[in-house]
């Protein structure tokens, strides 16, 4: 004779049934929040789908063969393969994780319009500790990184020496993805006057960084000295086009 689980009788079945109604309804009412409530980051990140702004604005602006492209943060290169591709110039692409650098350069190994380097432009020439994840790789605190994440060491030139040395003046288009590190570099950018060398600056801003909102009002106002906003999606994408240009 098999014995069994013996099924709930009486008030057991009532606190059962009871139990999974309200295990189903409390999924629900936390799906149907998190539907109604939005926080503003989720809303311009939704506005900026809703645009198809990596498909449109991302890319579009008025390159030539002649222009030079800097790519900050290229992690799987596809941004920069999409620029050559639209407008055949050269981009310059900077990812400093070392397994990433070289995947770009491996992928562009026959394409002679993309240059890689292994490291990253910022204020100062250095050697960081950055927790690995994927994209979302960085040297913050943030909530794209989990806490099992693998830490590596990754190198820092120092981005007036870079432009200095490779005799850079007029770039067309810098985009900036760096994970925190854009306050920095922005920072020092403006200090020493390469952003009026600069037509085009892209960045995204993360506001996992410590007063993040005040940094990049700072850049902001900064930025406007020179530059016109063109485009902006708070804690997304913006663009900011040279004055004279």
């Amino acid at each position: 004779m098999t014995i069994g689980r013996a099924r709930p009788q009486g008030s057991d079945a009532l606190r059962l049934g009871l139990r999974k109604v309200c295990t189903a309804a409390s999924i629900f009412f936390a799906w149907l929040a998190k539907k109604v409530y939005r926080s503003p980051q989720e809303k311009e990140v939704d506005r900026w789908f809703s645009d198809e702004g990596d498909r449109t604005l991302r890319v579009q602006y008025d390159l030539t063969p002649d222009s030079i492209v800097l790519d900050l943060g290229g992690y799987r290169g596809d941004w920069a393969a999409e620029i050559t591709a639209r407008y055949g110039c050269r981009v310059i692409v900077f990812e400093p994780v070392p397994t990433f650098a070289e995947n770009i350069r491996r992928r562009f190994a026959a394409n002679n319009l993309i240059e890689v380097h292994p490291f990253g432009l910022g204020a100062e020439a250095a050697i960081h500790d950055i927790r690995l994840a994927e994209e979302g790789s960085s040297l913050f605190e943030s909530p794209n990184v989990p806490h099992e994440s693998t830490d590596l060491r990754i190198r820092i030139e120092r981005a007036d020496q870079f432009f200095s040395a490779r005799r850079l003046r007029d770039i067309d288009l810098m985009k900036i993805n760096i994970e925190g590190g854009e306050y920095d570099l922005l920072d020092h950018l403006l200090e020493t006057n390469i952003i009026r060398q600069i037509k085009n600056i892209q960045v995204q801003f993360h506001d996992f960084v410590p007063r993040a909102p005040e940094r990049m009002c700072a850049i902001q106002k900064g930025l406007a000295a020179t530059h016109s906003l063109t485009y902006q999606y708070p804690f997304v994408w913006e663009n900011w086009t040279k004055k004279d240009s």
